[in-house]
Order: C-alpha cells, then sequence, then structure tokens
C-alpha cells in the first residue's frame, strides 16, 4: 500500500505540471507567452518560422504516463496472492 501512496502523489505532482503545460500551451497559441526558443531549435516541420513549445508538450506527455502509471500499483496490491507472489516483478 506504500507503494500506492507514494505513486499517488507522484500522480498528484504530474496532474498538476500537466495543467500547468498545457496552459502555457494555450497562451502560446495566443501569443501572450513564449517559450525560450534555442539557436539550434528548428521550428515546425511543416513550418519553420513556427515555434512550437517543445518542453510544454514533453512536460505534458510524461505527466500523462506517470499520472496512469499510478493505477499500477493499486491493482498490483489488490490482486497479488499473499503479498509474496513474483507477478508484480515486471511492474517494479
Amino acid at each position: 500500500k506504500v507503494d500506492t501512496r507514494v505513486a499517488n502523489v507522484l500522480a498528484g505532482i504530474a496532474a498538476s505540471a500537466h495543467k500547468m503545460s498545457n496552459d502555457i500551451r494555450l497562451l502560446q497559441h495566443l501569443k501572450e507567452v513564449e517559450e525560450p526558443f534555442e539557436k539550434n531549435q528548428i521550428g515546425s516541420s511543416a513550418m519553420a518560422y513556427k515555434r512550437n513549445p517543445m518542453r510544454s508538450e514533453r512536460i505534458a506527455s510524461l505527466s500523462r504516463y506517470v499520472m496512469i502509471d499510478a493505477l499500477n500499483p493499486a491493482i498490483t496490491s489488490a490482486t497479488q496472492w499473499f503479498e509474496r507472489t513474483l507477478d508484480d516483478s515486471a511492474n517494479k
């Protein structure tokens, strides 16, 4: 159960990070904010002048992964036999 609690805390942090990164993406679309653009960074593949919010997109993507992965410990602890089987070895 400790794994589940830790995963839920991390999922909560990931949810906040996803919300912030999504807001930044929307604000960049509205031209209200802009992510830094590295000198080696290339713009959009279709429109080279366009600046994609790469950092925010990456944070949103990884946050979704962490939020979904938080279900894994709960399902494992609920279905594990006597807390000693090896069916969770692939999950950890």
